[in-house]
């Protein structure tokens, strides 16, 4: 029968505090997405386009964000909402 190695508690202490931190992570990728902020490395890869392409879309009022000290910011919704509200149909056959 495999007796399991006791952990020493320096390392289960560590091993709390990184599990704390995972769930941290985790509680925090799971908001609803009008609590889920983007930054600038977010947003560029959820939106798949090119920063000049955002200003764009805030210049023309299509992307609500926010502005705080010279940082951009969107919420997850907001880039949803301008998501759904330019959905195109495919041309008919």
């Amino acid at each position: 029968m495999h007796n399991p190695k006791r952990i020493s508690p320096r390392t289960e202490d560590e091993l709390e505090d990184l599990i704390q931190k995972l769930t941290d992570i985790l509680a925090k990728k799971q908001k609803p997405p009008e609590q889920q902020i983007l930054g600038d490395e977010e947003r560029l890869s959820v939106l798949k386009c090119s920063k000049r392409t955002l200003a764009t879309y805030r210049d023309e009022g299509l992307l609500l964000y926010s502005k705080i000290r010279g940082k951009i910011y969107y919420k997850l919704s907001d880039v949803l909402d301008m998501l759904d509200r330019h959905k195109e149909q495919p041309p008919q056959s």
